[in-house]
């Protein structure tokens, strides 16, 4: 367990994003975070209980239906990216190093400015209309 939170903790110092964020900026990240991650481990019933343990950021809908659809959508095709290095990374990588990597993917993609400008975008759209 002590190992898995080390990871963790690596993971997040190596994936750095640029700027401060708003609450409302943090919920839209942190639920396509969650998806990521339960799409990630394929909607397995141990994600499950673990992501419904974890109320970090959560509302009710505060974002409104079509984003919340949107960021799954969007975690669904990030898991085919992370699908496809695992198969490549049986023919590439170290027999120990080889499988998915969900944790840094989601991570990544968390603090990544691809994922800034999405929610950017997203929001400032939703509050024009």
């Amino acid at each position: 367990m002590k190992f898995f939170l080390f990871f963790i903790i690596i993971i997040c110092f190596s994936c750095k994003s640029s700027k401060e964020i708003t609450r409302e900026e943090k919920v839209f990240k942190y639920y396509y975070f969650k998806s990521c991650l339960k799409y990630g481990f394929n909607k397995s019933d141990e994600i499950i209980k673990i992501l419904s343990q974890d109320k970090s950021y959560n509302s009710d809908f505060a974002l409104g239906l079509r984003n919340y659809k949107f960021l799954d959508s969007l975690a669904q095709k990030e898991v085919i990216k992370i699908k496809q290095d695992s198969i490549k990374s049986l023919t590439t990588a170290h027999k120990s190093a080889q499988g998915k990597r969900v944790f840094e993917k989601c991570l990544c993609d968390f603090n990544s400015k691809w994922l800034d400008s999405i929610t950017a975008f997203k929001l400032q759209n939703r509050l024009l209309n």
